[in-house]
């Protein structure tokens, strides 16, 4: 059979065939790309009202997030803003007009503490001293508004979600001061550290269409769906709840690379979004580089090298022993060889590296100490000031054209520091400003701004007689117990960062005017408690009290500490008042039951706590106390149920599994007793109680070498465990060990 013959097309033909086709392909495309921009469009529009940032931030979710500012209608009919009562334990209370004047120049300032004027409150923060420069005396024409939404702990994400809201409200200008609260909330970044970054930034990109959100929600099942959310971002709560707020404290403060990694890359997002957000609406704004303590304030957690040898462990105790004694004495030199031997065996360790540059600083060398105090700051494992990632990512974010501007604290506040070291002189504590630093701040912006066209530069001082008759006037106007009130806001954030001895320090200062106040006592108690100065803690308590019986918290610690001193009749008429003055107080008639069952008076003591169990039925500690009362009284049997059973509804307690393992204990059943001190301390790595009975287990069954491991982690983890450092110096003693029990009973706490 005769083949077709192939039939021959010219190339003028082909070419129009190839043009058709390709505008075949390009019309799909064009009808396709369409289709997607239409959907779009239409998604947008029905989901406006819920695509906030909190939702897009592919880092991070929250559960709710709820206004910073509400309406309400003032007596002259007009309709303002101002802070919601819910956020008044994070922000100022601030009020604005809801439509602003024609002649008004609103300007919102945002950021974390520094922003809020901490210590102190609004009036002397930078925003105030701002308020205050911009608006001499009302005569110049024009209004400014210096709106204060800096909110106490909030981080970059967090300030961003603040920052939508206030694009509402007819800004002019965002002040932007973030970076040191970065590593205050607990979150996890998932699959998000794993990814490319060619992967991450195109999923990020993506994140932002409706489309794709739909279609993404579309292909997963709800249990995937649910689980992958979880896998790639952590989902906070509407307001902080900062690691350093639980009782693990700095203990959740570990080196973390890794985590490090995806905190600084969310932060560049979120000041990526800020100025997005804010080039999309047209208002211009200006980034502040945030300045810390480098100086005077030293690293708030220290973490060693985890590869050194129990031999270099105990070398660089050496070290920093005889280097302490060193500087006390002022043997500068000496202790300099000392500590620059500690760094070059754990260059991690950030508090060798502190006092190193102490000892320089001490010396004059301070080129030398500035290395140092820096690196100190670099390797701080709780870093609760901005490091340097932190400003190289802002720096790296204002380079371009449109970029908005940065102006450089650090820079400015070097320039008036001694030797160029930012310190005390400047910064109250660790990162805020003295009022006379905010008010620096604020003339370094009005500076800018008059450059920038933004003000009047007629409104910028230019004598010195100028600026101290503005500042005076300033001061003048606050309440008389401003000053004050600040210096116990500043001790309280100083106790909360676990700085006790810089916390005294700051009452110190003024204790001969605070000492009149219940608060300054009763902090005063808390700090002397926190060093183990129990008497004095006691007498701290007992003038608060003192000054103010009807403060129930007083009350109770005041009671705990008298019970702790063997003080238990003081204890019981303490919290017999206490039960007349609040009777529907389950916390202090279960401290109360407690006391009694302590004393022998079992039948009361289950009375009272009973009682309390029936006013909050759902009170962990009550219930515990509860089966303690069965133990303490010898009601072991009964006890082993009671403990058994308040596990079962909270088997993370580590409390209820040491006190099960001690009734075991005292029914000679070591192997339960062994189990039990062991899920204690799997559940609470710090129970130094725990450690202290595994160790007195292991003792009597002559197993030395894990009771010497156990004690020692009783004494790590409560240095003030003086019956740890006695039981090993007996074990040293009956392991024929003579010279280590000597050591370890002069290093027993006294």
């Amino acid at each position: 059979m005769a083949k077709p013959e192939k039939k021959n097309e010219s190339p003028d033909k082909l070419r129009t065939h190839n043009k058709i086709a390709w505008s075949k392909r390009a019309l799909l495309v064009l009808v396709g790309l369409s289709f997607i921009l239409a959907a779009e469009l239409v998604l947008r529009l029905l989901s406006a009202s819920t695509q906030d940032s909190f939702q897009r931030d592919p880092f991070v979710g929250f559960s709710s997030v709820n206004p910073l500012f509400v309406q309400y209608v003032a007596d002259d009919s007009t309709v303002r803003m101002k802070t919601s009562a819910d956020k008044l334990n994070w922000f100022n209370e601030q009020d604005f007009p809801l439509r602003k004047n024609a002649n008004t120049f609103r300007i919102f300032s945002l950021g974390g503490s520094t922003t809020y004027g901490r210590p102190y409150t609004d009036p002397t923060s930078f925003s105030g001293w701002l308020r205050a420069l911009l608006n001499p005396d009302g005569n110049s024409g024009r209004e400014y508004e210096v709106i204060n939404a800096g909110g106490i702990s909030y981080a970059s994400y967090r300030v961003h979600v603040v920052l939508e809201e206030l694009l509402s409200y007819s800004p002019d200008l965002f002040i932007i001061y973030t970076g040191h609260n970065e590593f205050l909330e607990t979150r996890t970044y998932g699959n998000l550290q794993d990814q490319s970054s060619l992967i991450f930034k195109t999923r990020k990109m993506l994140s932002g269409m409706a489309l794709y959100k739909l279609l993404n929600n579309t292909i997963k099942s709800p249990n995937s769906s649910k689980n992958d959310n979880n896998q790639q971002r952590a989902i906070l709560g509407p307001e902080v709840r900062t690691m350093l707020d639980s009782s693990a404290g700095l203990d959740l403060y570990e080196r973390d690379t890794l985590f490090s990694k995806g905190v600084f890359d969310h932060f560049r997002y979120n000041i990526q979004q800020i100025k997005s957000l804010c080039k999309q609406a047209g208002v211009p704004l200006v980034f502040l580089k945030p300045v810390d303590n480098i100086k005077d304030f030293s690293p708030f957690k220290s973490q060693p090298d985890a590869t050194l040898s129990e031999e270099n462990k105990e070398r660089l105790a050496r070290l920093a022993s005889e280097a302490a004694r060193h500087l006390q004495t002022n043997e500068l030199q000496a202790a300099i060889s000392k500590l620059t031997e500690a760094v070059g065996i754990d260059s991690l360790y950030a508090d060798h590296w502190f006092l190193l540059g102490r000892a320089y600083l001490a010396a004059a060398d301070t080129a030398s100490a500035a290395a140092c105090l820096f690196k100190a700051r670099e390797l701080d494992v709780c870093p609760l000031r901005a490091q340097s990632p932190i400003h190289r990512i802002l720096g790296e974010e204002m380079v371009g054209a449109d970029d908005p501007p940065l102006l450089d604290l650090p820079e400015m506040f070097k320039q008036i520091a001694p030797g160029g070291l930012i310190g005390q002189e400047l910064l109250i504590d660790h990162i805020h400003p003295l009022p006379e630093g905010n008010l620096r701040i604020a003339l370094f912006i009005l500076e800018w701004m008059t450059d920038s066209g933004l003000a009047d530069k007629k409104l910028n001082p230019t004598t010195e007689s100028q600026l101290i008759d503005f500042t005076s006037s300033v001061f003048s106007s606050l309440p008389e117990d401003y000053a004050l009130n600040g210096i116990v806001k500043l001790a309280r954030v100083l106790y909360w960062a676990k700085k006790y001895n810089e916390a005294l320090g700051a009452l110190e200062e003024q204790w001969e005017l605070l000492k009149g106040t219940a608060r300054a006592q009763y902090l005063r108690g808390e700090l002397m408690l926190a060093l183990g100065y129990n008497g004095l803690a006691i007498e701290n308590f007992r003038n608060a009290y003192e000054l103010e019986p009807e403060e129930k918290i007083i009350t109770i610690m005041l009671a705990g500490l008298y019970s702790k001193a063997s003080m238990t009749d003081s204890a019981e008429v303490l919290l017999e008042r206490g039960i007349e003055r609040f009777p529907d107080d389950a916390r202090i008639l279960g401290d109360y039951g407690m006391l009694l069952a302590g004393k022998g008076k079992t039948e009361i003591a289950l009375r009272a706590l009973l009682k309390a169990q029936h006013m909050e039925p759902d009170n962990e500690n009550i219930q515990l106390n509860i089966c303690n009362t069965y133990a303490m009284n010898g009601m072991l049997p009964r006890a082993v149920k009671a403990y058994q059973k308040f596990i079962e509804n909270y088997p993370f307690n580590s409390d209820a599994w040491y006190n099960l393992a001690n009734v075991h204990f005292q029914l000679n059943d070591t192997e339960k007793a062994e189990e039990h001190y062991l899920k204690a301390i799997d559940l609470n790595r710090q129970n130094a109680l725990a450690q202290l009975n595994l160790g007195n287990l292991y003792a009597g069954m002559d197993r030395d070498q894990l009771a010497e491991s156990y004690y020692k982690m009783a004494m790590e983890s409560d240095p003030s465990l003086r019956i740890a450092y006695d039981n090993l110096a007996i074990l040293y003693k009956k392991m024929g060990q003579d010279s280590l029990a000597a050591s370890i009973t002069s290093d027993r706490p006294r």
